[in-house]
């Protein structure tokens, strides 16, 4: 005769088992719920910066406007320039009579180079992201 062995669960076991799956169950939506959280809320401050940034161009081109159309007066004209594509402003001195720069703050030289490097930094991380 061929001998059966019964199988036996204790049910103490099993419940603690569902208890438990339960457990990890609730961890990992936990988890889930506070990375779709950390997701949105990094969302949402990249979305702030590009709305300040904005905002304070804006602001920056309206002052530089202004400060240029009060300064028409002079025989010495302080000419202000926003660069929007580099975020910097340029200052020229520049003689009404002749129209010769007298200063110019920073050198135009500089705001060219600059956005060189900026283009050379956009291409170097686009290529690696």
């Amino acid at each position: 005769m061929s001998e059966i062995s019964e199988l036996h669960i204790n049910p103490v076991n099993v419940e603690n088992a569902a208890r438990q799956v339960k457990k990890e169950t609730k961890k990992v939506v936990v988890k889930e719920s506070n990375l779709e959280t950390k997701r949105d809320t990094s969302k949402a401050v990249e979305q702030s910066k590009e709305k300040r940034e904005e905002v304070a161009g804006k602001l920056m081109k309206e002052a530089v406007d202004a400060t240029n159309e009060a300064l028409k007066m002079n025989r010495t004209s302080l000419h202000m320039k926003y660069h929007e594509d580099v975020n910097r402003v340029s200052i020229k001195i520049v003689d009404d009579e002749t129209d010769e720069v007298i200063k110019e703050i920073p050198p135009e030289e500089s705001i060219d180079m600059l956005k060189k490097l900026l283009e050379v930094n956009g291409l170097l991380i686009d290529e690696r992201g």
